[in-house]
């Protein structure tokens, strides 16, 4: 394996690093006030694009092989994952649809037991408004079944825990915010980013006209290093 040692030894490494000292002395140094002097820094210009080109070629030379070796390495793992991805994706699906049906479950049992104390209770009130056409214990009997019914309300979940264990793994849910696209005109601007690629695609296709933007030419220097 090659190492960051043997990188910074290696000769053409050396001879770049020489070259780059040298180039920002005579950058700094240069003033470009006439034709010659502009062509100096032409010159100057070509010169850094060819070791540019020399130092990514060497850094290519070195990281190359490794890189070539991570991909590889990356994408046998991938490979080894993916099943288990899916696997995750279908068991966490299936677990919060239980956990819906579950909360739908509770829900209606809790209006139904709550229907039912209802319905206890009044017939109890029922029983002592004619107190005269019941006996004691039919009263007593009433108000006892009127208070295990909301006992038995109170005691129907709301929703499932949100925890659920087994042997060494355990699952919580919990509530989070999320969102979903419904009408993209109307999403504040600060919260929409420019598609920049996009843009610069289309322009170079010979758009020149986009609402909102300004499209407008600017002078870039090209600068080509080496014998011409």
């Amino acid at each position: 394996m090659t190492t960051a040692l043997a990188v910074q030894q290696d000769r053409h490494v050396v001879s770049l690093r020489a070259e780059a000292a040298s180039i920002v002395a005579q950058a700094a140094s240069l003033v470009v006030a006439t034709q010659v002097d502009a062509e100096r820094a032409t010159a100057l210009l070509g010169r850094i694009a060819a070791f540019r080109r020399a130092a990514e070629d060497r850094r290519k030379f070195f990281v190359g092989p490794l890189n070539d070796h991570v991909k590889a390495i990356n994408g046998l793992f991938r490979e080894l994952v993916a099943p288990f991805d899916e696997a995750d994706g279908t068991l966490r699906g299936k677990l919060a649809a239980w956990r819906r049906a579950e909360q739908e479950r509770l829900a209606r049992e809790r209006r139904e037991a709550e229907e039912r104390a209802r319905a206890e209770e009044a017939r109890a009130r029922e029983i002592l408004r004619h107190a005269d056409r019941h006996t004691r214990e039919e009263a007593l009997e009433a108000f006892r079944r009127a208070d295990e019914a909301a006992e038995a309300a109170d005691a129907v979940p709301v929703a499932p825990g949100p925890t659920l264990r087994a042997e060494a793994a355990r699952v919580t849910a919990r509530k989070v915010w999320d969102f979903e696209v419904v009408d993209l005109a109307q999403v504040p601007h600060e919260f929409v980013t420019l598609n920049e690629p996009t843009v610069r695609a289309a322009i170079r296709a010979g758009v020149r006209q986009i609402p909102g933007l300004r499209i407008y030419e600017r002078e870039q220097l090209a600068v080509r290093g080496g014998p011409q």
